[in-house]
């Protein structure tokens, strides 16, 4: 299934298994995060500045699909690691993969950094389509109408060996997005969207 905008009629990337992404969407993306990543707090951008590649490990709980590599060299993000990380965090209940804000693997990598931890992130959600999305809404009060996770700029975590409360504390000091805490349920929302927190 395409990747991005389904009414982009724009020439396509081609990114493998039956995966697109437009060359807008991508531009899109690429240059959305740039400008977000320079924009954003010194706090944050102080955590990625100077690091000639970046890297990100993580597992999503519900299927076991991981990523384990570098995302982000020479002051590029690589297409084939976003590729895949948005398979991984695709709604695996819908089976349907939406290209994710690269910015959002920007800040797992600096709480993961400043946490001083080589652990996978443990994927609880990512992306979820407008019906999964609904669907959840049913029965926990606590999920958005308007959700980050289905714009795929949202994800929530956990990171073994650190507590919840760890990574909530990390990720609201660096004021790089939304940042929600859910003590009870052991994970920590992270969105790409303006800095607030809950």
């Amino acid at each position: 299934m395409p990747l991005g905008d389904p009414d982009n009629q724009k020439p396509a990337l081609a990114l493998g298994e039956g995966l697109q992404l437009s060359r807008r969407s991508f531009l899109g993306l690429a240059l959305g995060s740039a400008f977000t990543l320079g924009s954003g707090s010194a706090a944050f951008a102080g955590v990625l500045s100077g690091l000639p590649e970046r890297r990100l490990r993580l597992r999503n709980v519900h299927t076991g699909d991981s990523f384990d590599g570098v995302y982000w060299r020479g002051g590029k993000y690589q297409p084939a690691a976003l590729k895949r990380l948005s398979w991984v965090l695709r709604d695996f209940r819908a089976d349907q993969v939406k290209a994710f804000d690269p910015h959002l693997f920007d800040v797992l990598e600096a709480v993961a950094h400043r946490m001083g931890s080589t652990e996978p992130f443990e994927v609880i959600s990512g992306y979820r389509t407008r019906a999964t999305n609904n669907a959840k809404r049913r029965y926990d009060g606590d999920v958005a109408r308007n959700s980050y996770h289905v714009r795929a700029q949202a994800i929530d975590i956990s990171l073994p060996g650190r507590s919840v409360s760890g990574i909530h504390h990390v990720a609201v000091n660096m004021a790089a997005g939304g940042v929600g805490f859910y003590p009870g349920s052991g994970f920590v929302h992270l969105d790409t969207g303006p800095v607030r927190s809950w």
